[in-house]
């Protein structure tokens, strides 16, 4: 089930979730810098700008490579178990890895919200309270 291919388009998910993240504190920063009057270079916020966009660019397409490969998309590890994203339709849902007759899985989400680890993580906290 779990091909080289699948595995890399994964890692190439997670690794561009995690510069997106970078990305995105750095766009914040510059928020702050410049609602505070500090003279900001225009052309570096229209490159962070572009950087987000295009990475959000790349995982979108590469969830919709993962998915015509038939395999859910890995989002981390929690409780020493592997965690996914099951997509369908107008939904996803996080779920456990597990061969167990019980399963572990979230409710469904809309597509307005995007799985990401720290979305994933968010949940994991949540639903352990």
């Amino acid at each position: 089930m779990y091909t080289d291919k699948t595995i890399q388009l994964n890692a190439i998910i997670s690794e561009c979730q995690e510069m997106q993240s970078q990305l995105l504190s750095v766009k914040t920063k510059l928020d702050g810098a410049i609602a505070l009057e500090i003279d900001v270079d225009p052309s570096q916020y229209d490159a962070i700008t572009t950087m987000i966009a295009q990475v959000t660019a790349l995982i979108e397409q590469t969830v919709v490579l993962l998915a015509n490969e038939g395999v859910d998309q890995y989002i981390g590890m929690a409780c020493r178990t592997e965690f996914y994203v099951k997509r369908g339709g107008k939904y996803w849902h996080y779920y456990a890895n597990i061969t167990e007759p019980w399963q572990i899985e979230s409710e469904p989400f809309d597509q307005t919200v995007t799985p990401s680890k720290a979305h994933f993580h968010q949940w994991v906290k949540a639903s352990l309270k």
